[in-house]
């Protein structure tokens, strides 16, 4: 019986991917699924094939640029038999690719200062919207037909807030189980196409159409937000890109805007009011 799947995309060095794999046990109850992104179609692709081939009761979806701490796997162990179990958040730290130095993140934060009450409980489900701090069990995505969206950005959003927005049942784990390597040159960093910044524009306005349908007001983010952070990642190029993505998409974005809400009713119409 396989009790852990790693769904792995990968696109970065096979060095790295070397460091990854060495960092995940060897045993006959743990199965690794490297899926090549040969065509550039992005992580949320590889991963949704992962899910295809997954045999275990617990997925993991670590980045082949990242790399777990030696014993996280007897940490795991000790929630993988826990059947009430839905997800498990554990701890991470961010680490500087060129320092090698820790630094700090708000989404650890969350974790490494979970005291169990309503507000810190939101605050992890909804705003850590990285899939490789959760173990989540296989049997509860196929309950609600989570899968990741197939786009250059933001991808792992979406299957984020769908794990939060069905959780009833979690646990966090508050010890360091995962080093994130943070390099200058990362996919989200990297030059933007046309494509790249329909995707951002696109998974922002759905997150935010599903938190005020949560009555999550406060984690919307606003618009203007987005345009500073172009101009602050990008300059004044992208900036103006991005208004110019916004007029010639905008039809696109209107219709994409209700895809959260519409996989929520009919996957689980009674947890909408359940959630509200």
């Amino acid at each position: 019986m396989i009790r852990y799947s790693f769904i792995i995309p990968h696109s970065n060095s096979t060095e790295l991917l070397d460091r990854l794999l060495a960092s995940i046990p060897k045993r006959s109850d743990i199965e690794t699924i490297v899926v090549p992104d040969t065509n550039g179609r992005g992580g949320g692709w590889a991963r949704n094939q992962g899910l295809k081939q997954a045999q275990g009761e617990w997925l993991l979806f670590p980045d082949d640029d990242d790399f777990y701490e030696q014993g996280f796997i007897d940490v795991l162990d000790s929630y993988a038999d826990n059947d009430k179990l839905e997800v498990v958040f554990f701890g991470f730290r961010m680490i500087n690719a060129e320092t090698k130095a820790e630094e700090y993140i708000q989404q650890a934060a969350y974790i490494s200062n979970f005291n169990n009450s309503d507000e810190a409980r939101t605050n992890v489900c909804f705003r850590i919207n990285t899939p490789w701090c959760k173990m989540v069990r296989r049997s509860f995505l196929e309950r609600y037909n989570i899968k990741f969206e197939e786009t250059l950005v933001g991808n792992d959003r979406f299957f984020s807030l769908m794990v939060a927005t069905f959780l009833n049942i979690f646990d966090v784990e508050q010890t360091v189980l995962y080093n994130y390597v943070h390099y200058k040159a990362s996919q989200t960093n990297r030059a933007w196409t046309r494509q790249k910044l329909r995707d951002y524009l696109g998974v922002t306005i759905r997150s935010n159409k599903l938190f005020n349908y949560l009555e999550l007001d406060a984690f919307e983010r606003s618009l203007p937000s987005l345009w500073l952070e172009a101009l602050r990642t990008g300059g004044f190029k992208r900036m103006v890109q991005l208004s110019l993505c916004a007029l010639k998409e905008r039809r696109y974005l209107q219709q994409t805007a209700n895809d959260y809400i519409k996989h929520i009713q009919v996957n689980d119409p009674e947890n909408v009011s359940h959630k509200k």
